[in-house]
């Protein structure tokens, strides 16, 4: 059963796409502000924060390592990562929470979140759930090619962590792949650090790990893409 945030949201959703139809000023103005707030660091409240929703997702497909699915028609969905929630604005503010570094949810009948909604809700999208699927069992991954990993690097992790060496990273806590991931792990051995790796690539921030760091399911990076990622840092 959803809950009466959700419900909430969605009879916002409906309204204001039914309204967008006959060209309400009102509704215009919120999709605008919306769409502004979707690719703006302002989402959330922490002025340390450097991440857009765009960062992580497209709006209506999927982009090359996009951690995020794509979001038009995601307020109409029924279930959040990999069905791991139920409520739309509680997988909002689980995001804002996680990687943004908010530290106020947002809640039913903040502007911030009924323009978030009606951008959201203004282009039919899919509204059935995404796939999202966790690699929990961290195992190594075949050697792989260093050439193909420039481009991987580039696409997966360049929005973040800039080049292999941190050159263009985004927020500027973001350690490098090669220099920094390697000074802070020099207690272990080289087969130690590619599982560690691994891990932080799968899991992110969540399972225990740590950090702000989105996962990367096997809908963002197959097992073949991560092992040219760790040749070409060197792991």
């Amino acid at each position: 059963m959803r809950s009466r945030s959700s419900r909430w949201i969605l009879a916002l959703g409906a309204t204001l796409y039914l309204a967008a139809c006959s060209g309400s000023t009102e509704t215009r103005a919120a999709f605008e502000r919306g769409r502004a707030l979707f690719e703006s660091t302002a989402t959330t409240d922490a002025s340390s924060n450097a991440l857009t929703c765009a960062t992580c997702h497209g709006t209506a497909s999927r982009g090359a390592h996009d951690t995020g699915a794509p979001l038009f028609g995601a307020p109409l969905r029924r279930s959040f990562w990999g069905g791991a929630e139920v409520d739309f604005l509680r997988s909002v503010n689980h995001c804002r929470r996680s990687f943004m570094r908010a530290a106020v949810d947002l809640t039913a009948g903040d502007d911030t979140a009924e323009a978030l909604t009606a951008y959201l809700e203004s282009t039919p999208g899919d509204a059935a759930p995404q796939p999202f699927t966790v690699v929990r069992t961290i195992i190594d991954v075949p050697i792989g090619n260093a050439a193909r990993g420039a481009a991987v690097v580039e696409s997966a992790c360049g929005r973040c962590h800039g080049d292999a060496d941190g050159n263009g990273r985004l927020p500027p806590h973001t350690p490098s792949l090669r220099a920094d991931f390697q000074r802070a792990h020099a207690q272990y051995t080289p087969a130690e650090r590619r599982l560690i790796f691994i891990e932080k690539v799968r899991h992110g921030c969540f399972l225990g790990y740590g950090g702000t760091m989105p996962p990367f399911a096997e809908e963002a990076l197959t097992d073949s893409e991560l092992a040219d990622l760790l040749a070409f840092v060197g792991l």
